[in-house]
């Protein structure tokens, strides 16, 4: 079974296509979504309790904002719950940037030689397109610095959203990290969590990814000095780790 968590924050534009394309690209998978509506204030919740019959959609609805950790420990718990050791979790975004004709691809590799795949901008292949300039930067900066933190796993993109995990792993990191497991905010969570993930030394690898920023419809999320923040808390919390 494939497990698809994805956030919603003010999605409404974006999110019935995403789901649709999504569930193309599994058509050979059993699958199942679970959409974390955080507290949206558009329209996002009525579209996807409009396309819960259309699809195998599992709800987790906050009502007011918590944020991506939030919603990122809310959809791994009830994953968690739902799932066997075996299934395989899809991290995606709600924007329609996760480009879903990759998924088949990192499925296969996750299910013969990988414990986490991810979908990278850095490796050959990978690019960005229409990718605005402050979010360049915080990319590129944070990326160098957890290369250089975390060298042997040769892991290019840190800090993207699209991954797939073995099931396995994401119980196994669970059970470690408990209610400690993501302590960071915003959009720096995702890259807590790979880096718990990364302390049970996995097997990952990694796919070209052009991410195109001009799918996406409506304004980001992103809150880039409250990130950079978020960042050098996490970086420097993990550096004195590795030298304790």
């Amino acid at each position: 079974m494939i497990r698809v968590l994805i956030p919603v924050y003010n999605e409404e534009k974006n999110i019935e296509t995403c789901i649709k394309d999504i569930d193309k690209s599994l058509m050979q998978f059993p699958h199942r979504f679970y959409l974390i509506n955080d507290g949206s204030k558009d329209g996002s919740l009525a579209i996807i309790n409009k396309i819960i019959g259309k699809f195998p959609i599992k709800l987790i609805n906050h009502k007011t904002n918590k944020g991506v950790a939030e919603a990122l420990k809310a959809g791994l718990s009830h994953i968690d719950r739902d799932s066997q050791p075996n299934d395989i979790l899809a991290i995606m975004e709600g924007d329609g940037t996760s480009t879903p004709t990759l998924l088949p691809r990192m499925i296969k590799k996750v299910s013969l030689e990988s414990d986490i795949v991810i979908a990278s901008r850095y490796v050959p292949g990978g690019m960005y397109v229409s990718f605005p300039f402050h979010r360049l930067i915080l990319s590129r900066c944070a990326n160098l610095i957890l290369r250089f933190l975390y060298p042997y796993l040769k892991v290019s993109d840190y800090t993207i959203f699209y991954r797939v995990y073995r099931m396995k792993i994401v119980k196994d990191v669970l059970q470690k990290y408990q209610e400690n497991l993501i302590k960071t905010r915003y959009f720096t969570a995702n890259s807590e969590f790979l880096i718990k993930c990364i302390s049970l030394r996995p097997i990952i690898s990694e796919i070209p990814y052009v991410y195109d920023y001009g799918k996406k419809r409506g304004h980001s999320g992103l809150k880039i000095i409250k990130n950079v923040w978020q960042y050098l808390k996490l970086i420097y919390e993990h550096s004195i780790l590795r030298k304790s």
